[in-house]
């Protein structure tokens, strides 16, 4: 039976604190949600079909991962979180997130250890696997005239439906990862998205943007230029410029540099 309780308190879509974007977006009504979902991911929604837990979701999704990873790089840290640990400062995550409430949605990304991470404003380092977040986040359905039917689902579809978007996701994923196995490549990566046309969230509007490019271009030995996103960012975020967090990752960065 469809639980309009849970239903309507899912109605908001990403928030900052739970994915790391500045911008909440909520809809009006069940009926405003419900068009939505039919709109942006070209399916309709049947809220007759029961709910079905994270947990189960991300047991389906581990087992095409455990077919499709041969070598078991990636590690589940969570209901719906896998994480590979390339020990060289770079952690790739594949996960997906909850949309509009009744649907989940495939995003990957690096996360860099020498990158803190805002937490309940403060910043705190992530250099575990399961304390990993994205500091470059690359999300299918944000770019501009993307069709997002092959990368998502809703809450209660089917295996079936599960596991051929968890194996289409993967396979765009590994791409785009393989890219972001080197400094250059993650800084090329924020360049090239810097200057994409995007429908729903803009690289700008992903809280670790500034933070981790600024600390990027530090660690590439573009100090001038790394100190200016990092001014952003305090700005953006309230962070004091004279963090002491935020100084050791400075100097983390400029360690790396010179090494």
């Amino acid at each position: 039976m469809f639980d309009r309780t849970r239903f309507a308190s899912l109605l908001l879509t990403r928030t900052r604190t739970a994915s790391g974007v500045w911008e909440d977006v909520s809809c009006s009504s069940e009926f405003d949600l419900l068009f939505d979902l039919s709109r942006i991911f070209g399916r309709r929604f049947d809220a007759g079909k029961p709910a079905r837990t994270a947990g189960e979701i991300g047991d389906v999704i581990s087992a095409v991962i455990a077919d499709q990873d041969s070598n078991g790089n990636l590690e589940r840290v969570a209901d719906l979180r896998w994480v590979h640990h390339r020990e060289d400062q770079f952690r790739h995550i594949f996960e997906f997130k909850a949309i509009k409430g009744a649907t989940y949605s495939a995003c990957w990304g690096v996360s860099l250890d020498f990158v803190p991470i805002a937490n309940r404003g403060r910043l705190a380092w992530k250099r575990t696997s399961k304390s990993a977040r994205m500091d470059l986040c690359i999300d299918p359905i944000d770019k501009k005239g993307s069709n997002s039917k092959w990368c998502s689902f809703f809450y209660n579809d089917d295996d079936r439906r599960i596991g051929t978007v968890a194996r289409a996701s993967l396979r765009v994923a590994g791409v785009d990862l393989a890219k972001l196995n080197s400094l250059q490549g993650v800084l090329s990566a924020f360049e090239q998205r810097a200057a994409m046309q995007f429908e729903r969230f803009s690289l700008e509007n992903y809280v670790q943007t500034d933070l981790a490019w600024g600390l990027l271009l530090i660690a590439l030995a573009r100090e001038d230029e790394g100190v200016r996103r990092l001014g952003r960012y305090c700005e953006r975020s309230g962070v004091s410029r004279d963090d002491a967090l935020l100084a050791k990752a400075r100097a983390a960065a400029r360690n790396i540099a010179t090494n």
